[in-house]
């Protein structure tokens, strides 16, 4: 990366950080925000037992639970890596704009995120809303790489795909729209066999969990969520 473009993202993730700062403990804790602090505050083999009755697969709630116990319990705190993910989503999306659409594209690309309002409110939530954002952002980003023959980005996707699915259940619709780019004409169409590999890949870990989901949708489509 040229050094002007390094200089370029670093004034972008400062800003994203000067935006996402202030006043993020102005807001009581709310709407789902105390069940993440109270699953968070539970020994990691209870939140993989409550997991039979939760919407939300365990990334976030274990990172959660290893974050409380180095921090003050304040909104303040608690909410601060939903901050630091939120910032980090310029990084993949400044870089990804750039390799599709020029320089021009990634800085746009940064500043809309920046300005967003519903990033800002996921970026002051105890959810895992900002970290998901943050990897699905990473995984086009990597889908790009490996598109255009980066020799890592197979095994980035692998472990970003796990990530995804294990942060959220809609996880499974980002694989499936990386499925049909590839499938369909156009630039990412020479990334077919990483996606592949990884979507395999992540089918196999996530078998440990997949009784649990088939659980979670069956009582969704009986009983709502």
């Amino acid at each position: 990366m040229p050094a002007q473009h390094r200089w370029i993202l670093v004034a972008l993730l400062a800003l994203a950080l000067a935006v996402r700062l202030p006043w993020v403990g102005a807001t009581q804790l709310a709407h789902d925000e105390p069940f993440t602090v109270v699953m968070a505050h539970r020994e990691l083999p209870d939140i993989f037992q409550r997991l039979r009755h939760e919407n939300n697969p365990p990334l976030h709630f274990v990172l959660t639970h290893l974050w409380v116990k180095w921090v003050p319990l304040q909104r303040e705190w608690l909410r601060m890596p939903s901050v630091i993910f939120s910032a980090l989503l310029i990084w993949p999306l400044f870089l990804l704009g750039r390799s599709m659409g020029g320089l021009r594209a990634g800085v746009l690309a940064a500043l809309l995120v920046i300005g967003s309002s519903h990033h800002q409110a996921f970026a002051h939530e105890v959810r895992s809303y900002a970290l998901f954002a943050l990897l699905t952002a990473t995984a086009m980003w990597q889908l790009q790489r490996a598109a255009q023959g980066a020799p890592r980005a197979g095994w980035y996707l692998i472990a970003l795909y796990i990530a995804l699915v294990y942060t959220h259940f809609l996880g499974w619709s980002v694989l499936l729209m990386h499925g049909a780019l590839v499938l369909m004409p156009g630039p990412w169409r020479t990334a077919a066999r990483a996606v592949r590999t990884a979507f395999i890949d992540t089918l196999l870990a996530y078998l440990p969990y997949a009784v649990i989901f088939v659980e979670r949708l069956r009582y969704t489509g009986s009983a709502g969520t």
